[in-house]
Parts: C-alpha cells; sequence; structure tokens
C-alpha cells in the first residue's frame, strides 16, 4: 500500500513538474499612419513608401521595426522571452498584399518580408493568411530574449504604401522557477524516484 501511495505521489509531482514550469502571455499592439512605436516598452516602427530612396532595391513599400535600413530594435529588459509575432493590416490600398515572395538571402540586408535576430541570425518562420495577415514562429526551443537584437520586415507587393492601419500582438512564455526541464529529463528523474521507493519498501518488508 505503501510503496502505492510513494508511486501515486511521485508521478504527481512530476506532472506539476512538466505542467505548470511556463506560460504564455500575449503582448498587443496597434497602429496607424507612417510611424510610431507598438507594445513592449515603446518599439518603434516606420513605413518606407519606396524601398529605392533606402538603397538600391525592388521599389517596394515596406513596414518595418525599426524601419527598413534603421537598424535593429532591442527586446526590452524585464519582458518575458519572445516566441511568436503577429500583425494585420486593416486598410490597405486596393490589390495591395503582403509580399510572400520567398525571401532570397535571409542574412543579407534586403527588404523581402522577414523576422531577423540580429545577435545570432535566427531567422523565424512567416506563415500568412489572406493577403495581409503573417505570424511569425521562432524556431523551435528559441527565444527572443532580454536585450537581443531584432528587426522585422514586412514588403507589400500590388502598389505602394503611403500610410497603415494594423493590429497584432507579441507571443511570450514566462518560465516559473528557472529553465523549463526537457520531458525526458523529467521522466528520468521521475522513474530513479518510483525505483528509489520501491527498494525502500522492500528493504521495509524484510525487516517486517
Amino acid at each position: 500500500m505503501l510503496n502505492m501511495k510513494l508511486t501515486i505521489a511521485l508521478l504527481g509531482l512530476l506532472g506539476i513538474s512538466c505542467g505548470t514550469n511556463a506560460f504564455a502571455s500575449v503582448i498587443p499592439f496597434a497602429g496607424t499612419g507612417a510611424s510610431g512605436t507598438i507594445n513592449p516598452s515603446s518599439l518603434a516602427w516606420t513605413l518606407t513608401p519606396n524601398s529605392d530612396t533606402v538603397s538600391i532595391l525592388r521599389g517596394v513599400s515596406v513596414w518595418g521595426t525599426p524601419g527598413l535600413g534603421a537598424g535593429d530594435d532591442t527586446w526590452p529588459a524585464a519582458t518575458d522571452p519572445a516566441v511568436e509575432f503577429s500583425i494585420t493590416f486593416t486598410d490597405l490600398p486596393n490589390g495591395v498584399t503582403i509580399d510572400q515572395s520567398p525571401d532570397p538571402s535571409p542574412p543579407e540586408f534586403n527588404d523581402f518580408t522577414r523576422d531577423h535576430n540580429a545577435n545570432d541570425t535566427v531567422i523565424w518562420t512567416p506563415t500568412y493568411t489572406g493577403g495581409n495577415t503573417v505570424t511569425f514562429d521562432a524556431p523551435t526551443g528559441y527565444t527572443l530574449t532580454p536585450g537581443t537584437q531584432f528587426y522585422i520586415n514586412i514588403a507589400f507587393a500590388g502598389g505602394t504604401v503611403n500610410a497603415v492601419d494594423f493590429t497584432g500582438d507579441f507571443v511570450t512564455t514566462e518560465v516559473l522557477g528557472g529553465e523549463v526541464p526537457e520531458p525526458g529529463s523529467l521522466l528520468l528523474v521521475g522513474l530513479g524516484l518510483i525505483s528509489t521507493a520501491i527498494f525502500a519498501r522492500k528493504r521495509l518488508a524484510g525487516r517486517s
């Protein structure tokens, strides 16, 4: 009976460890016009109506944070690590959509749609919904941590854009009590504890 109680208790603790060490939260933002700031901590954004004004590029319009050719933003201190960025443009001119062309040279300066972490050249994966929404997801096991430099460029196709209206959000993950252990590591720890409990039970039974 003691053996069964110990096993159930240890499995319960293991389940708690697996399920409550981290949770996601959402940081919403919105903007309008040709430039401004978004949450968190007033990250800068700029709309470049024609990328030819920045460099000899394609001549397309680009929404960016901090802006095409403007360097990098820095994920702010005391902010949970980000794992996703999503934005929807709500009033694009007729015929204009987000440019979904594959980025031909992700690590290099260009005006294609992308989310790029400058410190470590990590490229996030875009997913498009219709012609006016893009969601970038961090690679598996990666987060945008405080102090990391990054930029986001979103190019448009089908015409130029002089002003935008948009809503969106960052999804972050908060870790409680330190790093989240790998599930395999937690399983090994749990099995080890259960084995120890069984061994102790047998020793107690042998003495009775």
